[in-house]
């Protein structure tokens, strides 16, 4: 996992992905969408709820926690089974990110609480302008709280 997030960072989300390689593109992608957003990742989805825990217990969620679909130890629905069972650990938004773009997919993440589900681009230009609806989508969550 990254560094701590303070209080102070409005724009935070918590990104439960598994590969390092694409945890680096969506920092670079950030970058290049000039994006204030704290980024802090976890490697599958235990730990994330495990940090999801930890930062409801410190008043500190995040805006936003992003799944991955397939991940090792729980994966993206079996999250959002636990979300959907402890509400106070839950973030104002999760969105589910993965390759999967299989109709029964998206509909089985939306019924189990995901707001969204997109479909990582094969395009880095489309993962910069994916972080810039995420920017986006973070003020109008903040602006609500």
């Amino acid at each position: 996992m990254t560094d701590q997030l303070t209080p102070l960072e409005t724009k935070r989300v918590l990104v439960a992905e598994d590969d390092p390689h694409d945890q680096m593109l969506f920092i670079m992608a950030a970058e290049d969408a000039g994006s204030s957003i704290a980024f802090r990742f976890t490697s599958n989805g235990e730990e994330l709820v495990a940090e999801l825990r930890r930062m409801a217990a410190d008043d500190s969620l995040p805006t936003m926690a992003v799944l991955d679909m397939r991940m090792p130890r729980m994966n993206g629905h079996e999250v959002l089974d636990v979300l959907g069972a402890e509400p106070t650990i839950c973030p104002a938004e999760v969105g589910v990110f993965s390759t999967s773009h299989r109709h029964q997919d998206v509909i089985d993440s939306l019924d189990k609480g995901a707001a969204w589900h997109e479909v990582k681009p094969s395009k880095f230009e489309e993962l910069v302008a994916f972080v810039r609806r995420i920017d986006e989508r973070c003020d109008e969550l903040n602006q609500r709280s």
